[in-house]
This record gives structure tokens, C-alpha cells and sequence, in this order.
């Protein structure tokens, strides 16, 4: 009697009970023997096992809830069916046993962290045993971890502490960071007045850069009246030009530069002069503003643009409207010229190519027809 092995199977044949000589046999057609012989057929593709979550206990004493996978195939069809009664439920059995038992000896942190370690040492541990019934464990992967609810609340609350002491952590470093960048900013500004804050009068925090020319015309009161005639200068044109800038509008400061520079100037002429300096010129050279303040200077102008766009097109539609009027006016009494038009409406629509027109005759067109 003939019978059929497919090429994913293997036939394992018993003759009285012995295993044939020719077995494992396959694929294709292979020849037995009614009542004599018996045909057990192997299945070679890989299998999967879903294995239901368990219960286990940790190495720090959490009961965690752990699912898993297996994929297995059969490699020696022999072994499979002499050495193991079932080899699907030994190899689920097995893996969940080696599973208990691995993840008992770590830690909750260790098995959240370590799934892919974990998993290895699982299939190493399988494969072991299941290597003598003919079994290759191809994959062991942990796929799903549970915990108590109450575990999972306490575990947020405490990664919420640690995040909130690193924030903390930040913030106080940032505070340090803060101050060391502004004692070295207060060190630049004394060793540089030119560079300044400067507080508007529509209380905007300006940086402002300036440049101060001055000679020297008395060398005696430069030494006698003042201990130092060139910080002194400096110090005198920063303080001019802060209390100048303050009497100033943003908008005045940026397009009057020249205006409050000579302002500075002629404050600081009078009290220079005892020092025996003659102040020259004096230029601002460079005013930064915040970033926040120019997007919003952007905003504002791209407002003012459109605004003006829309009152743009508003006038150009009362114009046209005006202009439509009085073409409307000067053919209502050319009747005429409202036929020219009405024709060159429908040459226009004519030209899109999209459209059956109907050509009407007026009464007057056909009236001088039938007149000749």
C-alpha cells in the first residue's frame, strides 16, 4: 500500500512494532505494509508555544505576572517519537520551569532591564535538555511583564521623586551657571562701560554698545582733578547715555541714533571740561534687543502688512465698482455698444473651449434684417 509524506513531514515507520530500517522516510511516496506496518508522521516546520502568563516570585520578593514565547522545530523525527511522549507539552513544560527558576535568582529591576539576557539564558537552559528528544528551541522571548497595581503606582511615585530631584538638581546648577555668568558679565561691563543695559522710556531692557572720542586739552587738571580722567570719562558717557536713552521711545532710539548721541555729547560736555577733556564725538555703534521683542516687532509689521493688503484691495474693489458703474451707465444708452459687448463676453467664454453657447438675436438686429 502506497502512502504520501509531505515535504515538511518526515514518516517514522513501525513493522511489528520495530522501527524500519528506512525510517525516517520522505518525502514523497513511500510503501507499507497493511497490518503489519505503522505510520507515524513528524511535522519538521517550526511551532509556536504561547505560554500562559505565571506567577513568579522575584529575587527581591515582587510577584511579577511573566509571559513568553517559544518557537521550537523538530530536527531528528527519530528521537522525537522514541525518546518523548509528547515533545510539545515537555518542551512547554521545561520552559516554564527553567523560566521560574532563572527569573527567581534576579531582581524586578534586573528582569525589566535585562528581558533579552534573561530570554537567552532560557533557550540556552532548554535547549539542553531538549536536544535528546530531538527538539532545536529556536527562540525563548519574554513578551509580556504584569505587575500589581499597587506595585506599578508606587513604582511611578518613585520614578516622579527621582525626576523631581533631577529637575531640582538641574535647577540649582542652573542657579550656579546663572551667577557665574553674571559676575563675569558685571567683570566685563567694569573693564568695558561702553557695553551696557539701558532701560527705555516705554521700559524696554535695551544692550547698547557705544564708542567715546575724546582728547585731553589740559594735561594738569586731567592729573590734579581727577584720579583717573579715562575711566572716569567712561564712566560718566555710560551714565549719560543710560539716563538719555531713558527720556527716548524704542522707535525714537532706532531712528534718531544721531539725535541722541548729540544729546549725550552736550551733557557731558560741561562736566568734562574740569577734568581738562574734550569730549569729541561720541557713537553708538550697536543696540541689541531681546528675542522675544523682535518676534514681536515681526509679528507686528507682518500684521501692519496684511492690514494694509486688505485696505488695498478694498479701494481697488470701490474703484472698480465705480469704474463698472459708469461703463454700465454709458451702454445702458447705447444699445449698440451693449450688443459689442455682450459679443466679446461670449468670444471670451468661447476661447476656454468648455461651453455650448446659444447665440441670441436682439429684437433690433432682427427688425433692420427684415427692414431690408
Amino acid at each position: 500500500m502506497a502512502d504520501v509524506v509531505k515535504e515538511y513531514r518526515r514518516a517514522v515507520i513501525l513493522r511489528f512494532g520495530r522501527v524500519r530500517k528506512d525510517s525516517p522516510a520522505g518525502p514523497g511516496i513511500i510503501w507499507v505494509i497493511p497490518c503489519t506496518d505503522s505510520v507515524i508522521q513528524i511535522d519538521l516546520r517550526t511551532q509556536s508555544i504561547n505560554l500562559p502568563p505565571q506567577l513568579i516570585l522575584t529575587k527581591d520578593y515582587v510577584t511579577a505576572n511573566v509571559g513568553a514565547v517559544v518557537n521550537y522545530r523538530v530536527y531528528n523525527p527519530l528521537h522525537c517519537l522514541l525518546n518523548i511522549r509528547s515533545h510539545m507539552d515537555a518542551t512547554e513544560m521545561l520552559t516554564i520551569s527553567v523560566l521560574r527558576n532563572i527569573i527567581s535568582k534576579h531582581s524586578l529591576t534586573d528582569v525589566l532591564a535585562l528581558r533579552e539576557s534573561i530570554s537567552l539564558q532560557v533557550k540556552t537552559e532548554v535547549a539542553k535538555s531538549a536536544a535528546d528528544w530531538g527538539v532545536k528551541i529556536e527562540q525563548v522571548e519574554i513578551k509580556d511583564i504584569g505587575l500589581p497595581v499597587e506595585l506599578q503606582k508606587a513604582m511611578a511615585a518613585e520614578a516622579e521623586g527621582r525626576r523631581t530631584a533631577k529637575a531640582n538638581i538641574i535647577a540649582s546648577e542652573g542657579e550656579v551657571k546663572t551667577a557665574e555668568y553674571l559676575t563675569e558679565a558685571s567683570k566685563m561691563m567694569e573693564q568695558n562701560p561702553q557695553i551696557m543695559l539701558c532701560l527705555t522710556k516705554d521700559s524696554l531692557t535695551l544692550t547698547v554698545q557705544a564708542v567715546v572720542y575724546f582728547r585731553v586739552i589740559e594735561p594738569l587738571w586731567s592729573i590734579v582733578n581727577v584720579a583717573d580722567f579715562n575711566m572716569s570719562t567712561k564712566y560718566l558717557a555710560a551714565t549719560a547715555l543710560r539716563n538719555t536713552i531713558g527720556r527716548h521711545r524704542l522707535s525714537e532710539l532706532l531712528y534718531n541714533r544721531s539725535e541722541i548721541s548729540i544729546e549725550v555729547l552736550e551733557a557731558m560736555e560741561n562736566l568734562t571740561t574740569k577734568w581738562g577733556v574734550y569730549v569729541i564725538r561720541i557713537e553708538m555703534n550697536n543696540i541689541s534687543i531681546p528675542l522675544q521683542l523682535k518676534q514681536a516687532m515681526a509679528t507686528e509689521a507682518v500684521s501692519l502688512r496684511l492690514s494694509n493688503a486688505k485696505i488695498m484691495v478694498a479701494q481697488a474693489e470701490i474703484e472698480s465698482v465705480k469704474s463698472l458703474e459708469k461703463a454700465t451707465s454709458m451702454l445702458m444708452g447705447n444699445p449698440i455698444g451693449m450688443q459689442l459687448r455682450y459679443l466679446q463676453s461670449l468670444q471670451s467664454i468661447a476661447g476656454e473651449k468648455t461651453h455650448t453657447i446659444v447665440f441670441p438675436y436682439s429684437k433690433d438686429m432682427l427688425r433692420s434684417m427684415f427692414a431690408k
